[in-house]
């Protein structure tokens, strides 16, 4: 039997940084479209599972995605895409062999590549670490502050860290881009990780496709940079 690789697209309704972002128009369409045509495009998965709440997300689908409608207590705000997932798994029954791929809608700049380094890096770990891509990070910990309801601000970090503030001294620092995030069902099931899993992997994507939007000028930023990719899914 051939081994499953799935993919999974979670589309919760509610956000409140950007209202009815799965489903705003981005470069004419729904934000949420590009990632089901992605999914749909790469000629990989043997399953397209798309989760969400929202009615106006699942009139997206077609007869080759699975629709799994998300039940209230994972519609929230606090609900953890770990919790989703672990709710697919038994929901679905899914197989412990099975590859995983959480492909986030506001990923749209994602490619084939992405993905086809993600499977790599993950078989050569022995499938044993979660494998995701990630961006770099321009502003290093050490010179970020906190500000608190008065207005002062503390260091984020202890305050000897920030004595160097030349960015080029700290160490670099990386970020989940929400493009591609790789495990095997089996450890998927460990009810004690996170997301990311103990000692995960990263793929480091290029700067002008690591712009995860959950504000408006993300939102902004990536539509003009996808218009920019000569290999974007049409």
């Amino acid at each position: 039997m051939k081994r499953e690789v799935i993919a999974v697209i979670p589309a919760r309704e509610g956000s409140k940084r950007l209202p009815n972002k799965n489903i705003k128009p981005f470069a004419g369409r729904p934000l949420v479209s590009w990632t089901l045509d992605f999914a749909r495009s790469v000629g990989l998965f043997t399953r397209i599972i798309l989760t969400t709440n929202s009615p106006e997300v699942s009139a997206t689908a077609d007869g080759s995605i699975t629709l799994c409608p998300r039940p209230p207590e994972l519609s929230h705000d606090h609900a953890t895409l770990m919790e989703v997932i672990w709710w697919l798994i038994d929901h679905l029954n899914l197989p412990d062999d099975a590859i995983v791929a959480l492909l986030m809608p506001t990923g749209p700049l994602r490619t084939q590549a992405d993905l086809a380094a993600c499977l790599e890096r993950f078989r050569q770990t022995g499938e044993k670490h979660t494998v995701f891509t990630v961006g770099f990070n321009p502003q290093p910990p050490a010179t970020l502050w906190l500000q608190e309801d008065g207005g002062e601000l503390q260091p984020l970090m202890a305050r000897k860290s920030q004595k160097d503030t030349r960015k080029q001294n700290h160490p670099a620092t990386y970020f989940f881009n929400d493009l591609i995030l790789l495990d095997s069902v089996a450890n998927f099931r460990n009810r004690a990780r996170d997301l990311f899993g103990p000692s995960p992997i990263g793929v480091l994507s290029p700067d002008d496709r690591s712009m995860p939007i959950d504000y408006p000028v993300q939102f902004d930023l990536a539509e003009y940079l996808f218009g920019r990719m000569e290999n974007r899914h049409e």
